[in-house]
């Protein structure tokens, strides 16, 4: 997602646990674009990471999103509440800690 053009409806949060996991992600991602909702995932960006870099996508795709839709495996549970090791999952940590503080901001609303 650049600057200038429309954020997705939706966003996508998910761990890279494996490639197999990855894949089954991935098909529910386009097979989500099929049925005509428009979403953000890191998928699009292949293996080069977006200009603005992944810290501030990420930011943008969940604060301009109107759904965050989180792929709540266990460990993206253990990585969102930084109970995995502190190596490992940087991407849910950082979705993890920006998820939370709209939480916290909203007085846990989550509409």
């Amino acid at each position: 997602m650049s600057l200038d053009t429309k954020p997705a409806t939706v966003f996508v949060s998910y761990a890279h646990e494996s490639e197999p996991f990855r894949e089954r992600v991935r098909a529910l991602c386009y097979w989500l674009r099929d049925q005509g909702v428009d979403l953000a995932c890191d998928f699009d960006h292949g293996t080069r990471p977006p200009s603005m870099g992944w810290p501030v996508w990420m930011q943008h795709g969940i604060e301009d999103a109107a759904v965050v839709l989180v792929v709540a495996s266990p460990k993206y549970k253990a990585r969102f509440e930084k109970r995995a090791a502190t190596n490992s999952g940087k991407g849910v940590a950082w979705e993890g800690a920006i998820i939370t503080q709209d939480l916290y901001d909203a007085a846990m609303r989550n509409d």
